[in-house]
């Protein structure tokens, strides 16, 4: 018996690949929940770093200091998955690390957007200074 015909015995005539299917499914859902709860939290992590306040930057630049070169699969075996699971079961108890790991990059992303955008601004009040002209702050709509 080839290698083909034992895989075809296995996979199609044993209904394995139902069971596969199944469990790429659950894949793609734990990965688009992770990436949203990451994008989400990576928003307002940012938001808490760009704010004056020292409390809320001295919070979301701790967050990031610990969790930027924490290992994902690290994350899954400390408190945090313990905290995941009794709050949200066995499904969350998946999502919450990568979440938690895509939220510290999409923060460092955002932020990192947040600066460019900012420095651009500056530059243009800049060279409208040098040659002169006056700065109109934005009109309300």
């Amino acid at each position: 018996m080839s290698f083909s015909d034992k895989l075809y015995k296995i996979l199609i005539q044993g209904g394995s690949w139902k069971t596969i299917l199944g469990g790429l499914w659950v894949t793609i859902q734990i990965s688009a929940l992770a990436l949203l709860i990451g994008t989400v939290l990576g928003a307002l992590i940012c938001l808490l770093r760009t704010r004056k306040n020292p409390v809320a930057r001295g919070i979301a630049s701790v967050y990031i200091a610990i969790l930027r070169g924490t290992p994902v699969l690290m994350m899954d075996d400390s408190l945090q998955d313990l905290w995941a699971f009794c709050v949200f079961g066995a499904f969350g108890q998946n999502v919450m690390p990568l979440g938690t790991g895509r939220g510290t990059f999409c923060a460092l992303c955002f932020g990192a957007a947040h600066d460019r955008i900012s420095m651009g601004s500056n530059r243009k009040k800049k060279k409208k200074l040098e040659k002169g002209e006056k700065i109109c702050p934005r009109k309300a709509h």
